[in-house]
């Protein structure tokens, strides 16, 4: 099978499709003709159909999981404004592995009521144009209680990401987001610019950068408060030489293991303050090239500091301003 057309076809009933074609190799083309609005499920649909490059969303509407929907395909260009995502629950995995992707454009889209997009360009390796401006979360006005949002792992492995920018990148609401492992061994990737980026509260920033071996110089104008952990950061980025955090901003974060860890050629840092940290184990370990640091912040009584400065052969000026 190489093309499916959904000619006088009615969904009225169906709220199941998950894992309908998976794994249908040969499959190119599929078109819709009428609204799916009753389909609930549509998580695994197309996954590992890898020469499927050209379905029409006109009347695609209201899945709420579309996880792995296109895990394995074999798209070039995905625009999302093409696509109804309004009612969209999780959306996890969703592009897992599409080696063939080079292009996604997610601007301008309400994104509501997602709160899972855990690994959903992870492993993407082709993926080079990425547009994030405009990207909204707003939380339903339904919603009155805290809600969370899983951002992790997103562009993982993505390896041939170079360049990203979040413009206009905003929520309202009371919503936390968990920005772990975002870019995480994102090999290719040499500048991350924030502008106008107004999340309401950030978790977790463990692991963003790790293993981001080109980024260079980086500016983390974001809200930092509500983040608890910072660890291995921007670990393995040899060639980072600069980063700047917002100014004044402090920071929940209370692990900051190996945040730096192997940052070789890091000779800047403007770090912000420190509520309560209680591990910093490795935090700078073997950062030869950094010559002076300012650390602010309280400790706690069991704080735990292993080799948090080994190897860091140029330091000749540590000023720690630090309380209990």
């Amino acid at each position: 099978i190489t093309g499916i057309y959904f000619y006088n076809f009615y969904y009225f009933g169906i709220s199941n499709m998950s894992y309908m074609f998976k794994g249908c190799t040969s499959l190119q083309e599929v078109k819709f003709f009428n609204p799916t609005q009753n389909v609930i499920y549509t998580n695994h649909m197309f996954e590992g159909c890898n020469n499927l490059n050209n379905i029409n969303f006109d009347y695609f509407k209201y899945s709420s999981n579309m996880s792995y929907m296109f895990a394995n395909t074999g798209f070039t260009k995905f625009i999302f404004s093409n696509f109804n995502i309004k009612n969209s629950l999780n959306m996890s995995h969703m592009f897992y592995s599409c080696q063939k992707l080079i292009s996604i454009e997610i601007s301008g889209i309400n994104f509501s009521s997602f709160t899972d997009m855990r690994y959903m360009f992870k492993g993407c390796t082709n993926l080079y144009n990425v547009n994030l401006n405009n990207f909204k979360y707003f939380q339903p006005k339904t919603v009155s209680t805290l809600l969370t949002v899983d951002m992790s792992y997103m562009f993982s492995e993505c390896t041939d990401l170079n360049f990203i920018k979040f413009y206009k990148f905003y929520s309202s609401g009371t919503v936390e987001i968990n920005m772990s492992y975002i870019f995480e061994k994102c090999h290719n990737l040499s500048e991350v610019i924030f502008d106008d980026f107004n999340i309401s509260s950030i978790t977790d920033i463990s692991h963003m950068f790790e293993g981001c071996e080109n980024l260079e110089n980086i500016s983390l104008d974001i809200n930092i408060s509500e983040v608890t952990s910072m660890s291995f950061l921007f670990a393995n980025c040899y060639k980072l030489e600069y980063v700047q955090f917002n100014i004044n901003s402090r920071t929940k974060a209370k692990n900051l293991e190996k945040m730096f860890y192997n940052c070789i050629k890091l000779h800047s840092i403007k770090l912000p303050n420190f509520d309560t940290l209680k591990n910093i184990d490795y935090m700078f370990y073997n950062c030869s090239s950094l010559s002076s640091l300012t650390f602010k912040g309280k400790i706690d009584s069991t704080i735990s500091m292993i080799s948090s400065f080994e190897k860091c052969s140029s330091l000749t000026s540590l000023n720690l301003i630090i309380s209990s």
